[in-house]
């Protein structure tokens, strides 16, 4: 769901950097555009970002899990949050612990800066090819070096900005598979080979029919390595003694 958000945010950033912008005027082109550039270029934006990436994260990542805790695949030591909401006594809608929402939002966080990185540092490449390619193309009576900052271009081709329902879809199909987790594991009757290949299934669909790009790929690959390896450290440094992990 984050990354699906945060695609959707990635247009917001690139519109106003410096390399959007035509400048005709030797003296005006100064400024080099750096991979940090949508960071730097406005901190207002950055900072609201950041927060709304971490509060997005937070609010809805400890509901996701729930549904583990719900179904049994996990358990945690001491669930010192715990509201009924929407659920039931038995299943409530939430079931977390106190930092999980912390853990979650910085996910989130994360996961969006990698895409608004990921997609500025790709159109940076494709506008430097670009520029090299047609100077090459070019009169050759202009002999000057080709460097970043006065071979880019405005982006002819946009980064992602879905739609708000292609959004909400996405955070729908990345829920769906939050609920079918636990739904096929409490049944006990799907293996854990096949619920893998289901869950992979699921998401490989849902990846190349709302995003599709790289810098999907490679965010999604990165949050699929690093989320178990920092499960690991969590359960087996930082929480393994302190009364406040979890089990499967």
């Amino acid at each position: 769901a984050s990354i699906t958000i945060a695609s959707s945010s990635t247009s917001l950033f690139l519109a106003s950097s410096p390399q959007n912008k035509n400048n005709n005027v030797e003296d005006e082109v100064d400024d080099d555009v750096h991979w940090y550039s949508p960071i730097t270029s406005d901190p207002q934006r950055s900072v609201t970002f950041s927060l709304l990436m971490t509060i997005c994260g937070a609010i809805l990542g400890p509901f996701l899990d729930s549904y583990h805790s719900a179904f049994g695949v996990l358990q945690y030591d001491n669930p010192s949050i715990v509201a009924v909401l929407w659920g039931t006594k038995e299943y409530p809608a939430l079931t977390t612990t106190f930092w999980v929402p912390p853990l979650f939002g910085l996910a989130a966080f994360l996961i969006g800066w990698l895409y608004i990185l990921g997609d500025h540092i790709t159109i940076l490449q494709q506008q430097e090819k670009e520029g090299t390619t047609t100077n090459s193309d070019g009169d050759d009576s202009d002999n000057s070096p080709i460097t970043m900052s006065t071979q880019l271009q405005p982006v002819s081709s946009s980064p992602p900005s879905p739609s708000p329902p292609k959004i909400l879809i996405g955070i729908a199909i990345f829920s769906l598979q939050y609920l079918l987790s636990g739904l096929f594991y409490s049944t006990g009757k799907m293996d854990r080979t096949t619920l893998l290949n289901v869950m992979s299934f699921i998401a490989a669909a849902g990846f190349l029919s709302l995003d599709g790009s790289l810098v999907g790929l490679w965010t999604s690959l990165a949050t699929a390595i690093g989320g178990p390896l920092i499960e690991l450290a969590l359960l087996t440094f930082i929480l393994s003694d302190t009364g406040n992990g979890y089990h499967y």
